[in-house]
């Protein structure tokens, strides 16, 4: 099954609509900067108003270690995903600390988290990534992310074939989560997988 993360949650009012489409990840922006920067208290509101079984995500780009392992270490977020040019070390050091990490490929040498992530150069601006740029054979499963839409998703998982998809512009209205267009992605990726499973039984 394709996982799904629905990445970028700013307000309260986001996690209704992330309960009802039971995505498999939701993320939250930590990064200085950033239109959707939450603090340490708005993911707390968040990761509580959320259902249990949706993993949280931290989303950081160079961010000293002990200021990522504090999300972690209160149960904000069990997932820490890298935007930056984290070394090996902090990837191992956070998964000791019991992290899945997602980290962003930046360069052809093997990276050693959990996931890769694909992703567009200014994530979150919607611009498409290149599908092509993807290499043969991944090292990790991974995300990809970079201008995901509910017109090309479909596309994309038959054409790239991720582990997981990754959201953020594509399911906003006004630069605003849109529970209509979170219920109908997280749909679009699950009816995927469903006509993906029932072709390869029949």
């Amino acid at each position: 099954m394709t996982l799904v993360k629905i990445c970028g949650l700013m307000q309260l009012s986001d996690a209704p609509a992330v309960n009802q489409a039971q995505p498999d990840f939701a993320g939250f922006i930590f990064v200085p900067g950033k239109r959707r920067q939450i603090s340490l208290a708005q993911a707390t509101q968040l990761r509580h108003a959320l259902q249990p079984q949706i993993k949280t995500a931290g989303v950081f780009v160079d961010a000293p270690l002990a200021e990522m392992l504090i999300p972690l270490q209160q149960g904000i977020i069990s997932v820490i995903q890298l935007h930056g040019h984290e070394s090996e070390s902090t990837v191992q050091a956070l998964q000791a600390a019991g992290a899945q990490v997602i980290q962003v490929q930046r360069q052809a040498t093997p990276i050693q988290a959990d996931f890769v992530l694909y992703d567009a150069a200014q994530p979150g601006s919607g611009k498409t990534f290149d599908w092509q740029q993807l290499p043969q054979q991944p090292s990790r499963p991974f995300f990809l992310a970079g201008g995901l839409n509910l017109t090309n998703v479909k596309k994309a998982l038959t054409q790239v074939q991720p582990a997981g998809v990754d959201i953020s512009s594509g399911v906003e209205t006004a630069g605003l989560k849109d529970p209509a267009k979170i219920a109908a992605f997280v749909q679009a990726v699950r009816q995927f997988d469903s006509e993906v499973q029932h072709h390869a039984k029949n």
